[in-house]
């Protein structure tokens, strides 16, 4: 399973850096970021992603989830 998400952590890193800034900062993208690098192991870098892309929505449920799983990786397992 890490190797699958190291191999679209990778994908979607280049495709962030090919796209738009617009695109490559919309919060979806971001929370996908923030999936992948939990799956990966990075906690802090997921948490940090997690919370940028709950920033960026305008959606009250969205930014509530987000920042539920912000706060899940922070505290203490």
């Amino acid at each position: 399973m890490i190797l699958h998400a190291a191999q679209a952590f990778r994908l979607l890193e280049g495709g962030m850096k090919e796209k738009s800034t617009h695109l490559a900062r919309h919060h979806r993208l971001l929370a996908t970021r923030a999936h992948l690098l939990e799956l990966l192991g990075e906690q802090e870098a997921a948490a940090r992603a997690y919370r940028e892309a709950a920033r960026r929505t305008t959606s009250a449920p969205e930014r509530r989830h987000l920042t539920d799983c912000a706060h899940r990786l922070e505290s203490p397992a």
